[in-house]
């Protein structure tokens, strides 16, 4: 499952990266591998008295860089980058209050961040207790998303623990249908102004709704957006004009009519027709 956040460090160059490629998800049955940037990490703390301001400074006196390169989230949540590898280690060990810490993680064109939680849908005849029994250490149920979907806690520091659990889950466990990590990713649909709106696709309660409920979408464009050869056969009462279409709508057939009116702008919605669309540009 994935989140969106406007996340500008994940978009910043940087002069080294340490990449490596024995991180993986999975994703309706398809392995996805994760390379990982080691210059670029993502920093939770412990909820207490600390400012912001003096975890901050914690962070660059361990690692001796400028506050410049440590971007503030939330009150609890920092991202860190350097020019050179981080040593993720000696900040566990010397950060105070520190609870989890992941670094970038990159997949084609999408730049995520792994959370500490996983969500999961349920085999049919099993329930949540076996999961729960399965990892009592590791794992706490946050909530029970319906469609037999919970989302669970990881109670380690450790993004490896997080996926390490995910894909056992899913591998050997025999309990559950999917099971994925949940992230912050830069991933974005093509500039639609439209796209906080359309809850199917991405559902944040937007309307009201419940927040996740909907097609999960986006973990499927990390692995295609399209194909240019497609055809879509539309049997409906034609298409209205949309610049979405400009270029798209290829000539279709009316059952029953005497002329055809083939362009999206002359379209008559008085007869049950026939159309088909190109997906000439990866649409979405």
């Amino acid at each position: 499952m994935r989140k969106i956040i406007a996340f500008a460090i994940l978009w910043l160059t940087v002069a080294t990266l340490a990449y490596s490629q024995n991180n993986y998800y999975w994703y309706k049955a398809n392995k996805i591998n994760l390379n990982t940037d080691s210059t670029i990490f993502y920093l939770r703390y412990k909820k207490s008295s600390i400012t912001p301001q003096l975890i901050k400074s914690e962070i660059a006196a361990i690692f001796k860089i400028d506050n410049s390169a440590i971007h503030q989230l939330s009150d609890s949540e920092f991202t860190i980058q350097s020019k050179a590898k981080i040593d993720a280690g000696t900040l566990v060990e010397q950060a105070t209050n520190l609870k989890y810490i992941a670094p970038l993680l990159k997949n084609n064109n999408a730049t995520m961040v792994v959370l500490p939680s996983i969500v999961v849908e349920l085999k049919e005849g099993h329930s949540i207790e076996e999961v729960l029994n399965l990892y009592r250490n590791n794992l706490t149920l946050i909530k029970n998303k319906g469609f037999n979907t919970y989302e669970l806690q990881g109670n380690g520091k450790s993004f490896r623990e997080i996926l390490d659990i995910s894909n056992a889950l899913y591998e050997k466990s025999g309990i559950v249908v999917w099971s994925e990590p949940e992230f912050y990713s830069n991933y974005k649909p093509d500039d639609d102004p439209l796209y906080p709106n359309q809850y199917y696709l991405h559902n944040t309660g937007q309307y009201g709704g419940v927040s996740g409920i909907d097609i999960n979408v986006e973990p499927a464009w990390i692995i295609t957006k399209g194909c240019n050869t497609l055809r879509i056969a539309v049997i409906d009462e034609g298409v209205e004009d949309h610049e979405d279409f400009t270029g798209r709508v290829l000539a279709g057939f009316t059952a029953g009519a005497t002329t055809r009116e083939w362009s999206a702008s002359k379209w008559s919605k008085r007869s049950r027709s026939s159309l088909c669309w190109n997906n000439s540009s990866n649409a979405q």
